[in-house]
């Protein structure tokens, strides 16, 4: 069912966690909805906070048929240093319980976390009153200030021709396969930083684009 579903994709993201060294990396598929559905919202904070994404690439419906027709997403990512992980939980859980408060009192409490410029208080003023956008969308924009580290580059890429198509009762091979050219371009990006790509729908975004969608899509 769809909720075993989800709680075996949490499993696994956990026990990789757990399994991996920290800077160690994963390379894994999920489904697209773990990326932009609300359900999944805890498992991308989840994802956020404990690994550095470096890619997403998009694969097709048919790319894991007959077992499933329905998109998945290759995730590459690197497992963040403990310290790290826990700094970002304290943040963020702290700013979320703050955003009720009026102003003077969010930037207050906002301070005491950690000491920020007149600049920066009103930019966050700025995103905690923007009711357009989710309280999580809301808390991990204003973290993004406060930690500006945390604005950081990634990979992202749509394929849908990856040399076969298959359905239930059917499997061909197909001439083009861009998957290729998209881990090209991808690892030659990761290496010496060019973003001159071969594919159309490869590029590099930043996470702030992630904060920028109501509920934290990516």
């Amino acid at each position: 069912t769809k909720g075993r579903s989800k709680n075996s994709e949490i499993f696994f993201i956990e026990r990789w966690y757990q399994l991996l060294k920290e800077g160690g990396e994963i390379g894994v598929v999920l489904p697209e909805a773990v990326f932009d559905t609300l359900e999944y919202l805890p498992l991308r904070l989840f994802i956020l906070f404990r690994f550095k994404i470096k890619a997403l690439v998009s694969l097709p419906e048919h790319a894991f048929a007959p077992f499933t027709t329905q998109r998945t997403t290759l995730l590459f990512a690197e497992k963040r240093k403990k310290d790290e992980t826990l700094k970002l939980d304290r943040y963020f859980n702290n700013i979320l319980s703050c955003l009720d408060l009026n102003d003077e009192k969010f930037l207050s409490s906002i301070n005491q976390i950690k000491s920020i410029d007149e600049p920066t208080q009103h930019k966050i003023l700025e995103i905690k009153n923007e009711d357009t956008l989710s309280r999580e969308a809301r808390a991990y924009k204003i973290l993004l200030e406060i930690l500006p580290e945390e604005k950081y580059p990634f990979f992202i890429a749509l394929v849908e021709n990856i040399g076969y198509f298959r359905t239930k009762k059917a499997y061909w091979e197909i001439e083009k396969n861009d998957l290729k050219v998209v881990l090209d371009d991808y690892y030659r990006w990761l290496n010496s930083g060019n973003t001159n790509f071969s594919f159309p729908y490869s590029k590099v975004v930043s996470t702030e684009l992630i904060g920028d969608s109501d509920d934290l899509r990516f």
